[in-house]
């Protein structure tokens, strides 16, 4: 073969390795793209979110669990948390899970938890994600934007349940703990096929028992609402498995996971401390018997379709579209679906009727109703859908521009809040600096879901309220009076 052929033969084999290699190149180039955006949107949420938790002040409980349940003594240790939540157990509730990780963050800076916050709304964001796409190998973008717009909008009381270092103990620690305890039942629906051929699972799904069991416990003791509904989805699912496969062909770590969330649950309910409190919240009110658990039945059935108005009626159109598209898999994608309703909804009623909730607490409810949607639109074929894309994509943008706009004008609310209470911080400085022991603040109320103020004061006018009496023991102060203020935050 001549020198001349030779070129001519290396040059024709690079030339075909080139061209078969371009669309490679190309989809490389694409993930490239993509993976930046989505790199830039984390880092972007993460500011916007950190910034909320800068502006959020201590309040209420806080301010309590800097102390010790009980030495009465400010919380310097681990042991100190331990020994608190022991007598806490005893005097006040159960939640024996979310308020260690809080009177742990209140013996640190502030900056500390802001942080970590931070860290905590992706862990929880990833969970949501987790069980609406069930992976992350198809990454779907556009949901995991759309996921938090919901949050944004959705949550009845975004600072208390997200932002608040007390709440976010129950909703969004506690939270995590759950959808985790949920994550091996969510990927047994999906993947139960290649799970009844090895018969179970086989050894692994018997090691697998043990954090199964623990990540149940923790999710039992999370908190009433949240971890009710985890136990109403796992007992849900377990009937559907044992339906369609036979009892003996059901994971043992399933089971593992429903009776670690039982003994949680149980530990949680069982507390003296629970019954004590709500012997206090119902004594003497006429807020008990069955015409006002009727009366709380009938306030909280539209209540919940206002509060859940969005989530609902765009899973209703995407079974619409699921039902017309998916004729095989669609009884079985809606049905899965509205397991996380029904896990939201059904603890939220009972509950409400039993005792009422207050607006942070339906939180539960919320994320797992935003869960069913998220299953069904990611199962949804969006790229043979034409006219359905298009509309996701002008949804997506509509829904992008308005959190924007939201989040600008509530965190300047925020901000405007973190000024007032830095203003009472050098009042208090001011005059304990010149030796007084009581203080007079001006109130600071506002009407923002976003704010842990919502609708509630951060002090009383009665001097012995609790709220004065914790924040004035935090501040080394005798006491904190309150006056109205004029120029209230609406």
């Amino acid at each position: 073969m001549t020198k001349q052929a030779v070129t001519e033969r290396a040059l024709h084999i690079v030339g075909s390795v080139r061209k078969r290699a371009a669309p490679l190149w190309e989809l490389a180039q694409k993930r490239k793209v993509r993976w930046a955006a989505f790199a830039l949107a984390v880092l972007a949420v993460a500011g916007m979110f950190y910034l909320l938790n800068v502006f959020t002040p201590y309040f209420h409980d806080d301010y309590a669990y800097a102390f010790s349940w009980a030495t009465g003594e400010r919380i310097q240790s681990f042991s100190d948390v331990i020994q608190s939540q022991l007598v806490h157990y005893q005097q006040t509730n159960g939640r024996f899970v979310a308020h260690t990780l809080v009177q742990c963050f209140m013996a640190l800076p502030k900056g500390v938890f802001n942080a970590v916050n931070v860290l905590a709304y992706f862990l929880l964001v990833g969970l949501l994600y987790l069980h609406s796409a069930g992976t992350f190998r198809k990454f779907h973008m556009s949901w995991f934007i759309l996921l938090q717009v919901l949050l944004w909008f959705v949550l009845p009381a975004f600072g208390e349940s997200l932002l608040w270092l007390s709440g976010s103990g129950t909703y969004l620690y506690g939270f995590i703990f759950v959808l985790a305890a949920l994550l091996p039942f969510r990927w047994h629906s999906l993947y139960c096929s290649s799970t009844i051929k090895q018969g179970g699972g086989g050894y692994k799904a018997w090691l697998a028992c043990v954090p199964v069991f623990l990540l149940g416990i923790a999710g039992g003791n999370s908190g009433e609402n949240g971890s009710a509904g985890m136990l109403v989805l796992m007992v849900l699912y377990l009937l559907r498995f044992c339906w369609k496969e036979g009892i003996r062909r059901v994971p043992p770590q399933l089971f593992a996971g429903l009776l670690g969330g039982l003994l949680g649950f149980a530990a949680l309910v069982a507390s003296p401390g629970q019954w004590m409190r709500m012997d206090y919240a119902t004594e003497g009110s006429s807020s008990t018997g069955i015409l006002a658990a009727l009366f709380r039945l009938i306030q909280t059935t539209p209540k919940y379709f206002v509060y859940l108005a969005i989530p609902l009626l765009a899973g209703a159109f995407l079974a619409i579209l699921i039902w017309k598209q998916q004729k095989q898999s669609r009884a079985a994608l809606l049905a899965n679906a509205l397991l996380y309703v029904a896990a939201g909804a059904i603890p939220l009623f009972v509950i409400t009727v039993v005792i009422g909730l207050p607006d942070r607490a339906w939180a539960a409810a919320v994320m797992l109703t935003i869960i069913a949607v998220g299953q069904l639109y990611c199962s949804f074929d969006w790229e043979t859908a034409v006219t359905a894309r298009q509309l996701r994509a002008a949804a997506l943008a509509v829904a992008c521009v308005a959190a924007l706009g939201s989040y600008a004008q509530e965190a300047n609310k925020l901000l405007l809040v973190k000024g007032m209470v830095d203003q009472q911080i050098v009042e208090i400085n001011q005059a304990k600096a010149q030796g007084e022991t009581t203080v007079v603040l001006q109130k600071i109320i506002t009407s923002t879901k976003y704010s842990v103020l919502f609708r509630d004061s951060d002090v009383s006018q009665d001097a012995t309220a609790w709220k004065n009496v914790v924040m004035a023991k935090y501040y080394g102060l005798a006491a904190i009076e309150a006056i109205e203020r004029e120029d209230y935050l609406l």
